[in-house]
């Protein structure tokens, strides 16, 4: 009904506690708790898209980054989530919120010319809709890249040659908005950049 109209601002409350501990002089491991409550949009039974209630974020957090050697850095990390969403009707699991997150990144330089990079996350199952029991099944999306640095009279620039979706895992994500959006085919892809 209110197709394009711009809605309010909102204000959100935040709070998060946490540690960080140097492994090594290069490699810090980081812990947190982490509250987050914010009003939320969604389509009213009137046919509105306004506010609809309030969701809250409760979860946890650790990650461990940095070098672990001269020419290799890592970043590994797990969110876990506890999400609620509050309307008038009561408490419920909000659409499209995954309650597990995991992350691995690995950067490695060969030379000065070479390098490699692989992304690896999983994004757990998602609620179809709010107030449904329906799930959406979970996703393992791996990138991976090797780059190669060049050098001209005037500027730097890189070749660069990557895999997306290297797992050829399928499926849908399902967004807080109560889409399915597909999971990206597996691709490939040949760039080139330059500095002038």
């Amino acid at each position: 009904v209110n197709r394009g109209e711009v809605l309010q601002p909102v204000e959100a409350r935040q709070w998060e506690v946490g540690a960080t501990y140097a492994v090594t002089p290069g490699l810090d491991l980081i812990v947190a708790h982490f509250d987050i409550v914010k009003p939320v949009a969604g389509l009213r039974a009137d046919g509105v898209y306004g506010l609809v209630g309030d969701v809250r974020h409760v979860g946890d957090e650790v990650s461990l980054s940095g070098r672990v050697g001269e020419r290799t850095s890592i970043l590994l990390g797990a969110v876990a989530l506890r999400p609620e969403l509050s309307t008038g009707g009561g408490v419920e699991v909000p659409a499209g919120i995954s309650r597990l997150n995991l992350t691995a990144n690995i950067d490695h330089r060969f030379s000065g010319l070479w390098s490699a990079d692989a992304q690896l996350i999983y994004e757990g199952p998602r609620r179809l809709r709010a107030g449904s029991a329906t799930e959406v099944d979970g996703v393992a999306f791996l990138t991976g890249g090797v780059t190669r640095r060049l050098r001209f009279r005037q500027g730097d620039g890189a070749l660069r040659f990557q895999i997306i979706n290297g797992l050829g895992d399928t499926g849908y994500y399902a967004t807080p908005s109560n889409v399915l959006v597909p999971v990206w085919n597996r691709t490939f892809r040949v760039s080139f950049s330059r500095g002038f």
